[in-house]
């Protein structure tokens, strides 16, 4: 939600499926990604792989989807994301 204090957003998660403690390390990882982006608009989300894999699970072969998050790094850096 844009208000005039900034933008706010919240998360709607299944708790029986993640710890809080997941969701707010994902919750940082995106204001930082955010913070990135606003602070230089000439960059694209692609020149950023610290802030990108930031997002991804720490230990990504153990993530179920680690295919796809890869074919969609592969993407962002090819300029398609």
């Amino acid at each position: 939600t844009d208000t005039p204090e900034g933008i706010r957003g919240y998360f709607t998660y299944a708790t029986d499926l993640f710890e809080a403690q997941t969701i707010e390390r994902i919750a940082d990882a995106l204001r930082r990604v955010l913070h990135a982006l606003v602070s230089d608009t000439d960059r694209r989300l692609a020149d950023l792989p610290h802030a990108v894999s930031s997002l991804v699970a720490e230990q990504p072969q153990d993530f179920a989807c680690t295919d796809f998050l890869r074919l969609w790094q592969q993407g962002l850096r090819a300029g398609r994301g």
